[in-house]
């Protein structure tokens, strides 16, 4: 947070910052500033018939696996921090119990 501070202080002292009314600071604000965020759900862990894209092995309809935001079916109301890391938690105990049994069947 110290760090984002120093860069505001510095941003705030550059044109067209430097010195601008309120009004023309608003005026950059939304011309310039933009939100971005991370596509989710666009791979939902369904059934195939329900045009799902995704298994619940995190298998895409053949080999490739997925475990990213894209799996969840439903945005959530929190960070998605959280369900990333939990999403990639699973996606290595299937990878794993994945490998082991096919190094068992040798």
């Amino acid at each position: 947070m110290v760090e984002l501070v120093k860069f505001c202080r510095r941003l705030a002292q550059t044109p067209p910052l430097e010195g601008e009314g309120e009004g023309r600071l608003k005026e950059w604000i939304r011309n310039n500033v933009t939100m971005t965020f991370h596509t989710a759900s666009s791979c939902s862990i369904l059934p195939k018939k329900l045009n799902g894209i995704v298994d619940p092995q995190l298998k895409v309809w053949g080999n490739i696996r997925v475990a990213d935001l894209s799996v969840i079916l439903l945005y959530v109301g929190s960070h998605t921090q959280s369900v990333a890391y939990a999403l990639a938690e699973q996606g290595w105990v299937i990878l794993v119990d994945t490998i082991m049994k096919a190094y068992n069947e040798k």
